[in-house]
């Protein structure tokens, strides 16, 4: 039986334009996973694109083809007709956890969604669709609130204290409000000195109240620190992949520029904050784990990350479907992506 996904602009029209050419990458990569799923390729009927494919289970591949970034409906397709295929509803928290958010430079939901679906495939250390899932450099928490609502359990790492502040409240909030069972607690980490180094919040909670009371939870929590402690905070062997858009000029590194000690200037150079951290980054991933970065091409070249990975002992899978997402964001921003696989 053949069938054919709509896919869906969104609300950012840009995004949808300069990027709706490497979707069949993303659902390709999706499917690496499931063989139930033949000859995919992109169609255009009456203007509109959309991506066909051949399958005899249908049925069992929903939880999949929901997850892919780009879908908006599901059609069979038959003597060139189009019949709408009903999809369930899946036991997830809902996307409004991430769309309510809105403020500058928040990375959009669908390409967030792209990068966690492309951790998901390429990573090796679980049979499992319960990832654990690390980003160290989380912002606000884009990529945390998606990985919850892909069932992960999440973690990340923000240097950024107000930020910190307003990921706890957000989340709280959220769970409260949509009346989702929950435990919060947290901590203060200190060094052998007594100094400070981390304020750390976790959160236990499930999207149906009887998940929740069979103590089969979904962890969420959030270290503010600076990203190569990571490895301070987690136990090693923890995470199943690793997703994180390189921020562009935040001051994020661990590498510090001058000697004012008291008040010390960090790098704004994303290959200081890559070469610093990654090592660090890895002490906590499993074998097999995927590692997904974002990057500005016109601040880090897709080649120099290349040679990072494969000095730490990561395989760049450098082709189809895990190569050829680079897109213009807009004039200051020509967006590409690296996929490799700690070995």
């Amino acid at each position: 039986m053949k069938y054919i996904i709509l896919l869906n602009p969104g609300h950012n029209r840009i995004y949808f334009e300069n990027t709706k050419n490497i979707a069949v990458l993303e659902f390709i990569a999706l499917c690496e996973k499931n063989k139930d799923i033949r000859n995919i390729e992109s169609i255009n009927l009456a203007g509109h694109l959309y991506i066909s494919f051949e399958t005899d289970i249908i049925i069992d591949l929903f939880p999949l083809i929901s997850r892919f970034s780009s879908f908006f409906a599901l059609f069979e397709w038959h003597d060139g007709m189009l019949k709408p295929v009903e999809m369930p509803e899946n036991a997830a928290f809902s996307d409004s956890i991430n769309t309510i958010l809105k403020y500058t430079g928040k990375t959009n939901e669908q390409f967030t969604r792209l990068l966690n679906n492309l951790a998901f495939s390429a990573s090796k250390s679980t049979d499992s669709n319960k990832i654990n899932l690390l980003d160290p450099l989380c912002g606000k928490g884009t990529t945390l609130y998606d990985g919850l609502m892909l069932g992960y359990n999440v973690c990340g790492v923000e240097i950024n204290e107000q930020w910190f502040k307003e990921m706890q409240t957000y989340i709280i909030k959220y769970l409260e409000n949509g009346k989702y069972k929950h435990k919060f607690s947290e901590e203060k980490r200190r060094n052998e000195k007594g100094q400070k180094i981390a304020d750390i919040f976790y959160i236990k909670t499930a999207v149906k109240k009887e998940l929740f009371l069979k103590e089969d939870y979904q962890n969420f929590s959030v270290i503010c620190s600076e990203t190569s402690n990571v490895d301070k905070f987690v136990k090693k062997n923890s995470f199943d992949a690793l997703v994180a858009d390189i921020p562009y000029g935040v001051q994020h590194a661990s590498k510090t520029v001058g000697n004012d000690k008291k008040s010390p200037n960090l790098s704004r150079n994303p290959v200081d904050l890559i070469e610093t951290a990654l090592p660090n980054w890895l002490k906590v991933m499993k074998k097999g784990a995927s590692i997904v970065l974002s990057f500005n091409e016109f601040t880090i070249k897709y080649d120099k990350l290349a040679e990072i990975f494969i000095k730490n002992n990561i395989n760049v899978l450098s082709e189809s479907p895990y190569y050829g997402y680079i897109h213009k964001v807009d004039q200051a921003i020509n967006r590409n992506l690296i996929v490799g696989r700690y070995e």
